[in-house]
């Protein structure tokens, strides 16, 4: 039991409902709601009772927000002046049915303003019709949400004269399409013989997967080829991925198998092409102690044998199926690796690289 806390930039939205009884009720002691730089909307509903609400709601401090109007009670609609009789209490600010105001139909802090014809207008990080900061199906009807991608539902009534009603349910699943069909048999007049179908498919957010954000902790935050050869330093550079809101990394025990490395650059036999390759490979991918539900990595390993004569960039490739709720696509990220070499050098190493090869061969 305690007061109900909100977290700084929280907002919960009450609206759009009509139930039998209160619309919102606080915890039971000492019944009170604080506020921290958050938002609580109570507009556009209708309840039954003796009072909308109990409780009381405690804002305290610049940037926290009690936001009510279009209230009806028993039936009644109920005007700013009788509020506080019908268990409203606190300090709010009164909004009119049918007013276009953001803290009603947006959440602020993913807001970037509202439209002429009331729509909400996200900035980056906002998404949907209230421009939340997650990805969410549409809701169509009470209780009834979208399904994913591809999952199709068909409903099939049929009537036709029979003696003795009979009713039979089956579902059938072909790959990612699911049938569910209902026919019922019933005793009719024999001039009638309706048949009736239903077929719809349902909407889900299309959403194309992020870049992933890659950084290392090596100085200078680049990887160097000094780094990967020991560099004199005896705590490993960590490799990081991470991911953008409001994406989230899936909770998969095999998360980390669904990352993969593959190079871009010339290949080199005694960079990425060789034994180091093979160890960044194999190398065990963990969540970041402080963020880790957004962001990975793994110890670069140490390989004294590495040497590159050109600059080595490699892609870090992620299926979509290791963010949470799944994304279009595959997940991108690249990192360099400085050769150290100077460019003169780098020409004379490579011209001696193919002198010996020529020699090789002859012998």
């Amino acid at each position: 039991r305690g007061s109900a806390s909100f977290a700084s930039g929280s907002w919960l939205s009450v609206r759009g409902n009509s139930i039998s009884g209160r619309l919102l009720s606080v915890p039971s002691y000492p019944r009170s709601a604080d506020l921290v730089q958050s938002t609580l909307t109570l507009h556009g509903n209708a309840g039954s009772g003796p009072v909308v609400m109990d409780g009381t709601v405690a804002l305290g401090s610049a940037g926290r927000k009690f936001v009510v109007g279009c209230l009806t009670l028993n039936g009644q609609v109920l005007q700013p002046m009788d509020y506080r009789s019908a268990g409203i209490i606190g300090k709010f600010r009164p909004v009119a049915c049918g007013v276009c105001d953001a803290d009603v139909s947006c959440f602020a802090a993913a807001t970037r303003a509202m439209s002429g014809s009331c729509g909400c207008r996200c900035a980056e990080g906002g998404y949907g019709r209230d421009c939340l900061p997650v990805y969410l199906p549409r809701v169509d009807g009470c209780n009834r949400t979208s399904a994913p991608p591809q999952l199709s539902h068909t409903a099939t009534l049929t009537a036709t004269r029979s003696p003795t009603p009979t009713q039979r349910l089956s579902t059938t699943q072909y790959g990612s399409t699911e049938t569910l069909q209902v026919t019922e048999t019933v005793a009719l007049s024999p001039t009638r013989t309706p048949t009736a179908s239903v077929s719809s498919t349902p909407w889900w957010s299309d959403v194309a997967c992020p870049t992933l954000a890659v950084t290392t902790t090596a100085a200078g935050g680049s990887l160097t080829q000094n780094d990967i050869r020991g560099g004199g330093s005896a705590v490993p550079t960590l490799l990081m991925v991470a991911l953008p809101p409001p994406f989230r990394w899936a909770r998969d025990p095999q998360l980390g198998t669904r990352l993969s490395f593959v190079p871009v650059s010339t290949a080199q036999p005694r960079g990425f092409g060789g034994p180091w390759g093979a160890m960044l490979s194999n190398a065990t991918w963990v969540r970041n102690a402080t963020n880790p539900s957004t962001v990975l990595e793994l110890a670069v390993p140490v390989h004294r044998g590495y040497f590159i004569a050109a600059d080595e960039t490699i892609v870090i490739r992620c299926d979509a199926a290791a963010v949470s709720g799944g994304c279009k696509g595959v997940l991108l990220g690249s990192f360099t690796i400085a050769s150290n070499t100077l460019p003169a050098a780098a020409s004379t190493l490579s011209a001696i690289t193919g002198v010996v090869a020529g020699a090789a061969a002859a012998a």
